[in-house]
């Protein structure tokens, strides 16, 4: 954000940069407060819930540096037993420390984790970190070469079986 403001607009002052910023900030927040109702999509909320009822830890791995703040307003951040923005690593999507971290954080290996991403960006992360990767289409725009399954709606039990096939089928050929 800062790149942009300083390419766009030659020799401004640190202080006018920093009022910039927050403002920009603060109408982020505030239009996020605006559509506090439409933030979460039925089937990510489902998704949540039956990963939780089956004793599942969850983990939210955001390039975002608003994550634990659009989390809050949408009511979700209780659901989350590890949550990491684009405060906690140093390179961001498509490099796995993002993935890694919230492993860690979760106390699981890479090959434990099942990685729901709306990104390429995201899937070549969680896939480079040896995560398994489904890939939820957003408006036509998801094609990545490497995702483990592709889904137009998420399946809570359609993921669990495809992960346990995979799973299974790794462990019969190795």
């Amino acid at each position: 954000q800062r790149k942009i403001l300083t390419a766009v607009i030659n020799d401004l002052p640190e202080a006018e940069i920093s009022v910039c910023l927050a403002r920009k900030a603060n109408c982020y927040r505030q239009l996020l407060d605006e559509a506090r109702s439409t933030i979460v999509y039925p089937n990510s909320l489902e998704l949540l819930y039956a990963a939780k009822q089956q004793g599942m830890r969850i983990g939210l791995a955001s390039s975002s540096i608003n994550a634990y703040y659009v989390l809050e307003i949408a009511g979700l951040k209780p659901l989350f037993d590890a949550i990491a923005d684009g405060n906690q690593v140093c390179r961001s999507k498509p490099a796995p420390d993002i993935f890694v971290w919230v492993a860690g954080a979760l106390g699981l290996r890479p090959d434990e984790i099942i990685v729901v991403e709306d990104s390429n960006a995201g899937i070549a992360g969680a896939k480079s970190a040896g995560m398994f990767a489904v890939g939820i289409e957003v408006h036509g725009s998801l094609t990545p070469p490497d995702v483990n399954l592709m889904m137009n709606e998420l399946n809570f039990d359609q993921i669990v079986a495809q992960y346990s096939y995979a799973e299974k089928f790794l462990s019969d050929s190795g």
